[in-house]
């Protein structure tokens, strides 16, 4: 095998559909993300721009490895997942639990439809009692195994 055949760049820049489990089932909620991976151009720019913040920290500190809050931290994790996330979708099913049509929306509470921006996003990954939701999504962003050819 060509080591070619195994680079993540090209799907990682073009993102996957991952499927959202319920927290305590494990089984599809018929709501997909569409998420870019770890080695795609956007995911390693907001890393980058990470560490350059970090390094003039450090530089203002002299030389110290600056000390982060764990707000700060939360943040950057928040501004990864919202950088990395480029849509979602949903099922729509018949009453016999058929699926009929897939809309490009997901409901957060009864009749409450949000399309994808990022700040919808950032308002169910930065809701605390998404946290099972926001782990699922940087999991898979970060799985290199979805990001390889099957």
């Amino acid at each position: 095998m060509a080591l070619a055949a195994l680079n993540t760049k090209s799907a990682a820049e073009r993102g996957v559909k991952i499927d959202i489990l319920h927290p305590v089932t494990g089984l599809p909620l018929g709501i997909r993300f569409t998420v870019l991976g770890v080695d795609s151009a956007a995911c390693r720019k907001i890393s980058r721009e990470r560490s350059e913040r970090r390094i003039e920290r450090a530089k203002k500190n002299r030389g110290q490895a600056p000390i982060m809050t764990a707000e700060e931290i939360e943040a950057e994790a928040l501004e990864l997942l919202v950088g990395c996330t480029t849509g979602w979708d949903r099922d729509v099913t018949d009453a016999e639990g058929n699926v009929i049509d897939v809309q490009p929306t997901i409901e957060l509470n009864e009749g409450e439809y949000l399309e994808f921006t990022p700040e919808n996003a950032r308002r169910i990954y930065a809701d605390a009692g998404f946290a099972w939701l926001r782990e699922q999504v940087d999991r898979e962003i970060g799985d290199r195994r979805n990001f390889l050819p099957s």
